[in-house]
């Protein structure tokens, strides 16, 4: 029962990001996962997500202020973590790296790219239908 309500919960809040959700309560009496509001509703309707680091125009060893990127849209483009991981990723040997051992290709929902999913060998039916339940979530 725990799981229908969780991934109910995560496809009705659709601002997930890689460091997690943004939620808001729904203010919807009839929800059964969101407590009842305790703020004023005026100050409640008012409260933005924290936004995502943004790196300065004049500097770019230096994030924008707080104030100039509150209330505005932003991406995790520039989240120190990703941007590290990206820096630090190793391309994997040659012999792994074959045409013929492509299955796949996807876009990363992070940067955009499109990724290869390479496999020795071929899938068999179910790994197929356990791997299209994968990428469809």
């Amino acid at each position: 029962m725990h799981w229908h309500k969780g991934s109910f919960f995560c496809r009705s809040y659709p601002d997930r990001q890689l460091n997690g959700l943004n939620i808001k309560k729904c203010n919807d009496t009839n929800c059964n996962i969101c407590k009842p509001i305790r703020l004023p509703l005026h100050t409640f309707e008012n409260i933005e997500f924290l936004p995502d680091p943004v790196l300065s125009n004049s500097n770019t060893d230096c994030y924008k202020k707080f104030e100039t990127v509150y209330r505005t849209d932003t991406t995790e483009q520039f989240r120190s973590t990703l941007m590290a991981a990206m820096e630090s990723t190793e391309r994997a040997p040659a012999a792994v790296l074959t045409n013929t051992k492509v299955r796949d290709i996807i876009q990363c929902f992070q940067c955009g790219k499109f990724q290869c999913l390479y496999s020795e060998k071929a899938l068999t039916v179910i790994q197929k239908s356990q791997f299209q339940l994968v990428i469809d979530e």
